[in-house]
């Protein structure tokens, strides 16, 4: 039972933060160069400059403290890693990245404030699917970020595949570093 202890010993949580902020930044530039590939969307056009790209990247690497802070994998890397694993991780992103973070989680607080989400509705309304607040919120702040935009925009739901695909890669991520961690506690 001390695997799952409140109080873990700073070994476990640097095996997280020597793999994290690397693993999300080579990751988020992945994401970015598959979307930039993918020529039958508007990103693909809008990644042709390298501000663009830049910021974009920054945005997946801050995407991906978010899903793994709010998600339910947040819950076992806190139990496997420690408390302060999210504090500490927070501080080795880039500033863009924290910034983006900021931005997000303000914008998901806000919404599940008020109950029902009008713009995680608008874009279930315009794709006829069932859309995660948080991927609402984490699309619509990228747009923002990358193009300026204020409102509703067809790039939004043209991130929802690439947002899965993080999501789901992060997920793949942390079972690895899990097995990682549990040989060195064998």
């Amino acid at each position: 039972m001390a695997w799952f202890s409140k109080s873990k010993p700073d070994r476990d949580l640097q095996i997280f933060l020597s793999e994290f902020p690397s693993w999300a930044a080579i990751h988020s530039a992945r994401l970015v160069d598959e979307l930039q590939a993918e020529d039958t969307t508007g990103w693909a056009e809008i990644l042709k400059n390298d501000s663009a790209k830049e910021k974009l990247s920054n945005c997946f690497i801050g995407a991906h403290f978010l899903y793994l802070r709010l998600g339910a994998e947040g819950e076992i890397a806190t139990l496997l890693f420690g408390e302060d694993i999210f504090e500490k991780s927070l501080s080795s992103l880039p500033e863009k990245a924290k910034i983006f973070v900021a931005l997000a989680y303000s914008l998901y607080e806000k919404n599940n404030q008020r109950g029902k989400d009008g713009m995680t509705s608008s874009l279930e309304d315009f794709y006829k699917i069932k859309i995660n607040p948080l991927d609402a919120c984490v699309a619509f702040v990228i747009d923002q970020e990358v193009n300026g935009s204020k409102e509703f925009s067809l790039l939004l739901g043209e991130l929802l595949p690439t947002l899965n695909r993080l999501q789901i890669q992060q997920l793949e991520w942390l079972k690895g570093l899990t097995e990682k961690w549990s040989k060195r506690k064998s």
